[in-house]
């Protein structure tokens, strides 16, 4: 069954906003979020969704996984960015001020792990954090157990935490 554009207009007034919430929950960037979920809505009208038993279920993963997919592809340096709020940005301080602050923090970040990890531990969180492979996949790549992927993690997130969050 092709879906009508009314069809797509009925089930947009109804989810648009449940997903716009998700995604931009998700993405933490309001229009990444809204591009997302128009990429959605856009493959309605190509893959039609007729014998969808569950609509809103359905757009929601949809929506989750398009997201999941773009923070996968995000690198790094922009995932970190992500995370540091420019919300709290002080008044006195540019937007490239604090751009450049964050900077020297990445490097501050990646000098400690450089001096003050051992090479497996670092070898295992750029896998883990920069690769964004899965405890089971380092374990085989580097022939050692999944509990020692862990302690290498473990023991890496407790030492940047002593220095940079005392």
């Amino acid at each position: 069954m092709h879906n009508t554009e009314h069809d797509i207009d009925i089930i947009y007034k109804r989810h648009q906003s449940k997903m716009l919430r998700l995604a931009t929950l998700l993405l933490k960037d309001t229009q990444a979020a809204e591009d997302t979920v128009s990429d959605v809505f856009l493959s309605l009208s190509d893959c039609g969704i007729g014998n969808v038993a569950n609509i809103e279920g359905y757009l929601l993963t949809t929506v989750r996984n398009r997201c999941l997919n773009r923070l996968k592809s995000l690198s790094h340096r922009e995932k970190v960015k992500r995370c540091l709020p420019i919300e709290n940005v002080p008044d006195n301080i540019s937007c490239n001020d604090y751009c450049m602050e964050a900077e020297e923090r990445m490097q501050a970040i990646e000098a400690f792990i450089l001096e003050n990890l051992t090479l497996q531990t670092q070898t295992v969180m750029r896998m883990r954090f920069r690769e964004n492979m899965k405890y089971a996949e380092i374990a085989t790549k580097l022939n050692i157990s999944e509990a020692a992927v862990y302690k290498h993690l473990a023991q890496g997130i407790r030492k940047l935490r002593q220095r940079f969050n005392p």
